[in-house]
């Protein structure tokens, strides 16, 4: 597939613990990459090109519920049998 200029594709970023959807997935084109990057997009976000919308959407929430898991960190565990209105 052949993008010229102005042609807009999706852009889904590694997201930080404050970043929501609207932050990490978007549309853009190569002249307004461009741009992105002069205010302060980088590699380190691991900027990742999408042609295809679902595909983007899909990443972006793949993304998000991994953050989110590692912030939660690892569920404690209950003794065997243990639960509501057991000792």
């Amino acid at each position: 597939m052949r993008y010229g200029p102005d042609d807009e594709f999706w852009i889904v970023l590694d997201p930080t613990p404050e970043n929501e959807m609207v932050d990490i997935l978007f549309t853009t084109s190569l002249r307004t990459l461009r741009l992105q990057f002069l205010g302060g997009l980088s590699m380190e976000q691991n900027p990742t090109i999408f042609t295809d919308e679902r595909e983007a959407t899909v990443e972006a929430e793949r993304r998000l519920t991994s953050l989110r898991g590692v912030q939660a960190g690892p569920r404690p565990e209950t003794p065997s049998g243990a639960g509501p209105g057991r000792p």
